[in-house]
């Protein structure tokens, strides 16, 4: 009996072994990655679409999209891993949710191995409802860098602004248009300031007709040995022919930028950004064009907030627009959201989850005046980027994380 027992729990303990070992390893944790959303379009009511970027194995930057039906947003499959570079969107128009229109940035892949970066290119794709299709833009000869960061589309025509450099730290105004088949260049003049050639950057383009944009952004003059830069808004109109610089209004400032525009006709558009204050700290800034000049709107920060601005802006109707950007104080970096009536600016109520240790909207729009939605990023006491949205309901922004970002 004793040396059955003994060849019985022999047996066992080698069953168990033989199980334990009949069990697959445990796959190593995968590291986690950056994912953000940074722009949106809605094409109709309770319908957007976002697109932004997300990380990969090969440590690249790849594209992300993101589609909002019925309520519920659900990011597309994302592009298989590349090895040729980061590429992702930071801008998207809607014509239909069957016909959008995405640009940003592509890495140009180094000659060999080892070598450094050649460079930056537009970077742009068309969606069908279906599939994303990646098309090549265009840039001047001899380009070194060049990207999209904004664009807008009217009728049959889409306009995209960004900038590009042939030597470094010589950035000029970008701009080509899409005619549904191919691209064509339209570069801005060159911006002089005080006998001098400034660089410049388009960060956003609006079009009420193929023949009538607006697109806004900052120019830079190195003064006294590039010492004193001065940075201004700067704006430019985009009559079917060619790009003509307008005069901002003067927002006192020895350092304003522009980087979001919206019109509701050719004679009502808004352009928001930011600015810096006596105090040396960062202020909003929203200008609107009244059909003859612009105009400096006044817009409220925050208290205590020692950085705001404002990133993007859409106009539903001529007396209404919305504004989103981030804010930020002791307690960390906030979404902004403010409300502009026809008459004055508010700052709109919006309350995070209390895990966001930081965040920030990026870009927003309105199928029609009370529907609206946001996309931004925030973070959760880690140093990894995730997305969500505001939505507008009955007057109130409810927030929520874009599962699988």
């Amino acid at each position: 009996m004793r040396v059955l027992a003994l060849v019985s729990f022999g047996a066992l303990v080698a069953a168990g072994l033989a199980a334990r070992l009949s069990i697959p390893a445990a796959s190593p944790p995968v590291a986690p990655i950056d994912s953000s959303l940074q722009a949106v379009a809605c094409p109709s009511p309770g319908q957007c679409i976002s697109v932004g970027f997300t990380g990969s194995k090969y440590t690249v930057l790849v594209p992300l999209a993101a589609l909002l039906e019925d309520g519920a947003w659900t990011v597309r499959p994302r592009q298989p891993p590349s090895q040729r570079g980061d590429m992702f969107p930071s801008a998207v128009a809607c014509r239909s949710r069957t016909s959008c229109i995405a640009a940003g940035v592509r890495e140009v892949p180094a000659p060999y191995f080892g070598a450094p970066s050649a460079g930056d290119r537009p970077f742009i794709q068309t969606w069908d409802g279906k599939t994303w299709r990646e098309h090549p833009g265009v840039v001047p000869p001899g380009t070194a860098d060049a990207e999209l960061r904004g664009i807008a589309c009217a009728s049959s025509t889409c306009m995209a602004v960004g900038e590009y450099a042939k030597r470094l730290h010589e950035d000029r105004a970008l701009a080509e248009s899409w005619d549904g088949s191919s691209w064509k260049l339209h570069l801005p003049p060159t911006i002089v300031s005080r006998g001098e050639a400034a660089e410049s950057v388009l960060s956003d383009v609006a079009c009420v007709s193929p023949t009538s944009c607006i697109a806004v952004g900052q120019f830079r003059l190195e003064l006294i040995g590039g010492l004193l830069p001065v940075v201004g808004p700067l704006i430019e109109r985009w009559d079917g022919r060619a790009w003509h610089a307008e005069r901002s209004a003067n927002p006192g400032s020895d350092d304003a930028e522009l980087y979001g525009v919206s019109c509701h006709s050719p004679e009502r558009c808004v352009a928001v950004g930011s600015r810096l204050l006596r105090s040396r700290t960062f202020g909003t800034l929203a200008e609107a064009w009244d059909g003859t000049a612009w105009h400096v709107l006044e817009t409220p920060d925050p208290p205590r907030s020692t950085n705001a601005r404002l990133l993007d802006v859409t106009c539903p109707r001529s007396d209404r627009c919305i504004a989103v950007g981030s804010s930020t104080s002791s307690g960390g970096r906030q979404p902004l959201i403010e409300a502009w009536d026809g008459r004055r600016w508010r700052v709109e109520p919006i309350a995070v989850p209390a895990s966001f240790s930081s965040s920030t909207l990026d870009s927003i729009d309105c199928a029609a005046p009370a529907s609206c939605h946001a996309v931004g990023t925030y973070q959760e006491r880690a140093p990894i980027l995730h997305s969500f949205s505001a939505e507008l309901i009955d007057g109130d922004w409810m927030v929520r994380p874009i599962r699988g970002t």
